[in-house]
């Protein structure tokens, strides 16, 4: 590094070398920096880097790469989005500027001298016509056209993270807004912590996947421990063994989300257990046994939405349901009515529930189409009124485990479904790996759209359920099953 053009030529690292006040640490030097060196090189066009909260992700990633970056591309342009506006003025964005103007960058970089009129924190340009911006995330993107985007941190806190609505419209900002602010040959970073298994960054390359298996993202994931239970943490060197320790004792929910990325592996326990599985062979036939259809339908077809769960049930003797025919699929409104008018004509189930949530009457529109066709069915809406409906998504979930704990839920050994992408899936495999058996209460796992949907049979009520029949008009009620010995819907067969 002996002349300034040996350093001008060079990449990341012996940029960020010139800081007198960093030390070389391991994790940083030789992990993260030849991720950003590669971004820098061109191999790279989405990097995201998940590590914990004060391991300096952002000093390398936002506030050193970014004027980097401009100071050898000086016409380009360059975003970084966070949170809040208040992080991105008065942190990333006065801190860019400070390193843009410091004497060792402009001897490095002449040609990315500021403009004269430069004077905001979050907007400033280059003499050669290149703009850097800092903005929050729900504001400030539109109207840029950007070469490099630099995603620092977008959920402020576990709130934010375990608010689908939140996240939704995070996700929604991203592909409706980010992806056509990019050039072609446009770079993303994307530098955070996780949160859950449901927040912006897992939907994010849930979309687009990652590059080891042929989507998009280069991923590098760095725990706090490393391997877990070895007491070896990733920057003890500066904050103590006893900074990640009181952290790993505190909240298992911080400690695996924010600090291990792993916000599935907290050590809270599997809520339901492999022994309580009770599996069937068998391929009934319509008419044997009463059926009960549980409807939880996805937003839409998008990936960022749950899929539609349909399970079919038929009531046993002792309280067993045998799950009889299934859906999971990202069904349109036009599809999902198609696919429970067929269940429901083929299996005539006594009653069909139909989760509805807010202001949506996906119901009416099917009673009302099925009237129109002269098609004998009718959806009875759950979720908005009841002696469940203050219920959350986890309480319902929680309330299946005494069902698969006495064998009262028999599930099918193998299900085979093809989707509305033509994927020939078996739902009951997926179920048990992705749902049953990752299940650890709120945001363990990505979706839990057949636990979801599994939980409203509690929301049937005798015959089907006293009081079933405020959901349902008099001249819309299905007969009645006729118990044999029996007072509950469950065992009238």
């Amino acid at each position: 590094m002996s002349t300034l053009d040996e350093i001008r030529n060079s990449y990341g690292k012996y940029y960020l070398a010139l800081n007198p006040t960093y030390k070389y640490y391991a994790y940083q030097q030789e992990k993260i920096v030849p991720k950003i060196e590669a971004v820098d090189r061109g191999e790279i066009k989405k990097l995201a880097i998940f590590l914990p909260p004060g391991e300096s992700k952002s000093d390398l990633t936002t506030r050193n790469y970014a004027p980097f970056y401009l100071g050898k591309r000086p016409e380009n342009n360059v975003m970084v989005c966070s949170y809040g506006s208040d992080l991105a003025s008065d942190d990333f964005g006065m801190k860019i500027k400070q390193r843009m103007t410091h004497p060792l960058q402009l001897r490095l970089f002449p040609n990315a001298r500021l403009t004269k009129d430069s004077r905001s924190k979050t907007h400033f340009s280059t003499i050669k016509g290149g703009n850097f911006y800092s903005v929050g995330y729900t504001g400030g993107i539109t109207g840029k056209r950007l070469d490099l985007m630099i995603l620092d941190d977008l959920i402020k806190n576990w709130e934010e993270a375990e608010s689908d609505t939140v996240q939704n419209a995070l996700f929604d900002t991203y592909t409706g807004v980010i992806l056509d602010r990019l050039k072609p040959g446009a770079a993303i970073i994307m530098c955070a912590h996780t949160w859950t298994q449901r927040d912006v960054y897992h939907r994010i390359l849930e979309r687009e996947g990652r590059v080891e298996n042929g989507g998009d993202w280069t991923v590098l994931t760095l725990p706090a421990e490393d391997p877990v239970g070895s007491g070896v943490y990733l920057w003890e060197e500066y904050h103590g063994k006893k900074h990640y320790e009181d952290f790993k004792k505190a909240d298992d929910k911080i400690w695996w989300g924010k600090f291990q990325q792993n916000p599935g592996g907290f050590k809270k326990g599997r809520m339901f257990k492999d022994e309580w599985l009770r599996f069937h062979d068998l391929n009934p036939s319509p008419g044997q046994y009463n059926a009960y259809l549980l409807c939880d339908p996805g937003g839409s077809k998008n990936k960022k939405s749950d899929k539609t769960s349909v399970q079919l049930f038929l009531a046993l003797d002792q309280k067993r349901l045998l799950l009889a025919d299934w859906i999971n699929d990202r069904l349109d409104p036009g599809e999902r009515q198609a696919k429970l008018e067929k269940m429901i004509n083929y299996w005539t189930p006594a009653i069909n529930l139909y989760e509805e949530m807010g202001m949506v009457s996906d119901s009416f529109f099917f009673n009302r189409a099925s009237e129109e066709k002269g098609f004998d069915a009718v959806l009875t809406p759950v979720g908005r009124k009841g002696p469940r409906h203050l219920l959350s998504k986890e309480q319902r979930i929680e309330g299946l485990q005494p069902r698969y704990r006495e064998g009262r839920i028999i599930l099918p050994r193998s299900f085979f479904y093809t989707n509305s992408s033509g994927e020939k899936i078996d739902l009951t495999k997926r179920f048990l790996d992705q749902e049953y058996n990752a299940y650890m209460g709120k945001g363990s796992v990505a979706h839990e759209d057949d636990l979801d949907c599994q939980s409203r049979l509690d929301d049937i009520e005798p015959p089907y359920g006293p009081g079933f029949e405020w959901y349902i008009p008099e001249d819309k009620r299905a007969p009645r099953p006729t118990p044999r010995g029996a007072q509950s819907w469950e065992v009238a067969f």
